[in-house]
This record gives structure tokens, sequence and C-alpha cells, in this order.
């Protein structure tokens, strides 16, 4: 069982107004943005990049689009999303050439095929409210991405403070303890310690929900990749994986559901169930391609009240089918520090310096 630390002092609070239309230029998000589209670009010339594809949702103001222009991407390459009509009517006003589904992307997944024209090699979604909320439409999108060349995704998330999606997060750490029977514990002071030391500094139980959202959200992502057929060959590997751990995420709401309402909001240990099958499930589904890099953020910024959360990740073909117990051992045990973004646009680990490679060439660019 894990259970809830004391409380600490909270940090970086904004408060702000949204306006009917928002926009998504403010320094948080930007520093965010600066850094997707730095990462994604890792190791790609000019010819290969003019074939790349990508999924994104643009915004009212299309902000990621000069980034693409100037990679030399083709317009036409590009697949924007947007559900709102407002909003929609505003980007084809400003960006006529920017193919765009007006409509929601869980309503595109769902059209005949055909209507959505190639796959994406890139996936940038950049959801307004919770991730949780998405998840089959990032386990579609995973399932459509072409993996040829460079394949990225990108996700971002609010923090919710909906019991549900705090209730899930909670029972699903019990996934990670199958996984980790041994060391979730020591996996899971790692990400406290890192997290505090880089300035995400939490009252309790804030801080533990932090961290569970993340596992959560981190094992979907490995869900996703593991119940994708990469070929007619691996198609019944992907159906057993996805039973499997549909199975096995039943079970372990059923057993903790009731168990896990007692405590929300509440400094106490968190109910953990038995799940010790799930382990061998990780290590007979293998995939041929690993996560090769990724990166992760936290910030509070306009028009949001709550914490927003991202996740970079990059991925290769691998000459050798890779085991997702690796993927999850990598994703627990050697995860990159977090970016905490305050409000100005800074990293706050490391005004300077920044926490990564790509910070340090923000950093060089916006000097005078």
């Amino acid at each position: 069982m894990i259970p809830l630390r004391g409380a600490t002092k909270g940090a970086l609070v904004v408060t702000t107004q949204e306006s009917p239309l928002p926009s998504y230029s403010h320094p948080a998000k930007n520093t965010i943005r600066d850094h997707w589209t730095q990462f994604v670009v890792h190791g790609l010339d000019a010819k290969r990049l003019r074939h790349i594809r990508i999924w994104f949702l643009p915004g009212p103001d299309t902000l990621e689009l000069p980034a693409y222009q100037g990679m030399g991407i083709p317009t036409e390459h590009l697949q924007g999303f947007e559900w709102q009509k407002t909003r929609a009517l505003r980007i084809r006003e400003r960006c006529p050439c920017l193919p765009l589904y007006a409509g929601s992307l869980q309503k595109a997944l769902a059209e005949r095929p055909g209507v959505i024209l190639t796959s994406p090699d890139w996936a940038h979604l950049d959801f307004d409210g919770s991730a949780f909320s998405f998840d089959n439409e990032v386990t579609e999108v995973v399932r459509r991405m072409n993996l040829d060349i460079s394949p990225c995704l990108g996700v971002s998330s609010i923090a919710t403070r909906d019991p549900a999606r705090i209730l899930r997060s909670m029972n699903e750490l019990s996934l990670w303890k199958g996984l980790f029977p041994h060391s979730l514990d020591q996996g899971i002071d790692l990400l406290r310690a890192g997290n505090e030391r880089l300035g995400l500094v939490l009252q309790e139980p804030s801080a533990t929900y932090a961290i569970c959202r993340e596992l959560a959200w981190l094992f979907h992502i490995l869900y996703a990749f593991g119940s994708r057929s990469y070929g007619p060959n691996d198609a019944r590997a992907a159906e057993t994986f996805r039973h499997d751990i549909s199975h096995l995420r039943t079970r372990v709401h059923q057993e903790l559901d009731s168990k896990t309402k007692s405590i929300l909001r509440t400094p106490a240990v968190i109910p953990m169930a038995a799940v010790e099958d799930i382990r061998s499930v990780f290590m007979k589904r293998k995939v041929p391609i690993r996560l090769e890099n990724w990166s992760r953020f936290a910030c509070q910024s306009h028009p949001w009240r709550k914490w927003r959360w991202a996740w970079h990740f990059r991925f290769a073909y691998s000459s050798t089918s890779v085991p997702l117990l690796a993927w999850a051992q990598r994703m627990l045990f050697q995860h990159p520090p977090l970016h905490v973004v305050d409000f100005t646009g800074a990293v706050v680990g490391d005004r300077k310096k920044g926490v990564c490679r790509l910070c340090s060439t923000s950093t060089e660019k916006d000097s005078p």
C-alpha cells in the first residue's frame, strides 16, 4: 500500500479570466510548444521533413502552423481538428489552405475510411480538458500512426480534480504494483523527489494525485502501443493483450472503487489490489518499436486555473522486438526531469539552462 505524504506548501498560483474565444499564446504554453517543435525535428533533414504528415489541434490562432511551415512541411500534409464551430470558422478565415476537420477528433476517427486521407507520422493532441476524457481517441490515433519516419506523439492534459478521474488513477496504481511488486515504492519516491527538486511543490493529497495521474496516463500510452497491431502476424497478439488488460482493469476497479472513494481528498493509505499476472502479460507483449526519447512538462497559466501536464514521445523501429515491460521500466525508473514552467514561460528548475538540451537552445535563441 502507498501512503500519502504530509502536506507541503503549494507554489505557482495564478488566477486569470477566460474569454469566449481564448488565445493559447501565453508564455508557459509557448515554452511547451517551442519544445515540441524542436523535439520532433531531431535527426531529420529537409528531404525527410517534406514527407512528414501531422495531425494536430490548431486552436483558433493556429500557433503551431508557422513552425511546421518553417520546417518545410507542405500545408497539405497537415490535418487539423476543431470541434467548436466558432473556432473552426476562425481557423478557416486565417488559414484557408489548412486541411481542417470541423468536428471532434472522436467523430473524425469514426468516419468511413478515406475521410481522413493519410495516417500521421506525428500527432500533437493538445487537449483543452483532461486526457482521460480522450483515452479512446489517443488509442485510435496511435493505431493509425505511420511508424516509418521518426514517429512522435504529444499529449497534454488538465490535472482534473474530477473524483471519477482521480479514482481511476489511484486504482490503476495497482497495475504498476503488479508490474513492479518489489520496487514501485522506489520508483514513486524518485518521481516525487525529482518533481519537488525541479519546482513542483504541492500540498497533499495533490502531490500524490499528480503522481497517480501521470502513472495512469503513462500506463495508457503503454496500452495504446501494446494494443495496436504491427502487421497481419501480430493481430492475434494485439487482441490478446487488449483482452487481458481490459479484464485486469475491470477486476481492479471492481475490487477497489468503494475503498478508494472512502479516502478521496484525505491523507490516507491508497488501497491496492493484487495483480501479479499483469507482469507476464507485459513480458509476452513485444512490439517492433522502442521508446527513443520523451519529455515531461507541468505548468499553470492562462486560461487554465489548474495544473496542466504535457508529454512528448519519440519512437523508433527496433531490430528486435521489445517487451512492453522494458518500456514500463524505463518510464518508472528512467523518466526525464520534469519541466515545471511558470507563468513567465521560464523553466523553474534552472532558469538559465533549463533541464534539457532544448531548454538551452531556447535560452540561446532568446538571448540578445
